[in-house]
């Protein structure tokens, strides 16, 4: 196949598995104006997929890591794809937004205005339902419902109730949490808490099984071993 009016080529790199070859066709004789054409080809430089459209349209891989799954943006619509064993693509989802970059095997996905995560294989594996979300990292990731916030696992389940005005991810196996009354919580990934604070009185994980806390009274600082 001869490709003409190449406008853009993005070779076989670190950041895509495949090589995206984007062309824009000017002057169209029937009058409908420009056509955007994206042919991807694969490390033997065969045509794998093929997209076409009067509209401007773009292919971006999700992960050098994962060499499977890409999606196509099309009228503010973003098109999940993944390529299958046999080279052919099959459209798995579309959603408003999908963030690149793999965070602890996950992919975050946006639909209808809420977040959720997909795993390697473009699988959803948690449907989209959070306001915000702050990336998985060992395991957990902080969710925001309802304007209030929590920590999950790569299940969905709330190891910490989403509930708090302010939270802080997993560090050294704990998380420090602060409610509606000036009351900081600390909890271990168990979904235990391990430490309950005097009201406004500042607590900081300091990483390590410890935290350290202030005494309002004096002003001094100490330190906590806290319990596994």
């Amino acid at each position: 196949m001869k490709i003409t009016d190449i406008s853009q080529v993005t070779p076989i790199s670190c950041i895509s598995p495949f090589v995206i070859v984007d062309c824009i066709h000017e002057s169209i004789k029937d009058g409908i104006g420009n056509r955007y054409e994206i042919f991807l080809l694969n490390r033997d430089n065969e045509i794998f997929a093929h997209f076409e459209s009067n509209k401007c349209i773009s292919v971006t891989a999700l992960d050098e890591r994962c060499k499977n799954l890409f999606f196509l943006t099309d009228d503010n619509e973003k098109k999940l794809y993944r390529i299958e064993e046999d080279n052919s693509v099959k459209l798995l989802n579309v959603y408003e937004d999908i963030e690149v970059g793999m965070e602890d095997d996950y992919f975050a996905v946006k639909r209808n205005g809420l977040w959720g995560f997909i795993n390697q294989n473009g699988e959803e594996v948690i449907e989209p339902q959070y306001e915000k979300y702050v990336y998985f990292k060992d395991g957990f990731a902080e969710v925001f419902k309802n304007h209030k916030r929590g920590i999950i696992n790569k299940q969905n389940i709330p190891v910490v109730p989403i509930k708090y005005w302010y939270c802080d991810n997993f560090e050294g196996g704990y998380a420090v949490m602060k409610n509606d009354n000036h009351k900081t919580e600390v909890y271990n990934q168990k979904g235990e808490v391990v430490y309950t604070s005097a009201k406004y009185a500042d607590v900081f994980n300091m990483g390590n099984g410890c935290i350290l806390v202030e005494n309002r009274k004096t002003g001094d600082f100490e330190i906590k071993k806290l319990k596994s």
